[in-house]
């Protein structure tokens, strides 16, 4: 198939690096040393902040900003896990400095065994700066987030998390709740 397919209208920034399996729609700027490994597609109009290091499986839907200093496609170490899954991530996102979003380490069954995973964020969600979105989180659309979210974590839509909220493993955040600064 193809390789490293840039769409019409893409800009790369001076120093920007664009692996072989990256697909970028049409109209995308990659900014100053950003670096985009992996199997990523990115749709129409989709920016990334200088620095900022993508590691695939990834896909984001179009008109989605990642500002500067993100690092989307972290893979944890905790307990020896690895990346058993990929991220989605909606339209019409925006993903704010400095936020890590996690590669998905899958579910684990009784005989040891690893089902695939997503790490997903709906459309139109915004991540503050300095946020954590951990493995295998789920934001549904129209929520915003100002926070540490340990995985496996469902924020449901039109939720919203303010600054220094810390949200444990397995939890659910009911549509259109708020939860104050921690």
């Amino acid at each position: 198939g193809p390789r490293g397919v840039l769409g019409q209208g893409c800009s790369l920034g001076a120093h920007a690096s664009v692996g072989p399996d990256v697909l970028l729609g049409p109209n995308c700027v990659v900014s100053h040393g950003a670096t985009l490994a992996g199997n990523i597609v990115l749709g129409e109009d989709c920016e990334v902040g200088a620095q900022t290091m993508m590691r695939g499986p990834l896909t984001s839907g179009r008109n989605t900003a990642f500002f500067p200093h993100c690092t989307i496609g972290t893979a944890t170490r905790h307990l020896g896990a690895g990346c058993h899954g990929r991220i989605e991530i909606g339209s019409h996102c925006i993903v704010e400095s400095h936020v890590n979003i996690f590669h998905p380490t899958g579910f684990k069954d009784a005989k040891g065994g690893v089902r695939q995973s997503c790490t997903r964020l709906g459309d139109r969600v915004y991540v503050m700066p300095y946020s954590n979105i951990g493995h295998d989180v789920v934001v549904e659309e129209n929520a915003e987030i100002a926070a540490n979210l340990a995985g496996y974590v469902r924020v449901m839509r039109g939720a919203k998390l303010a600054n220094g909220c810390t949200v444990h493993q397995f939890s659910t955040i009911g549509a259109c709740a708020f939860l104050a600064m921690g």
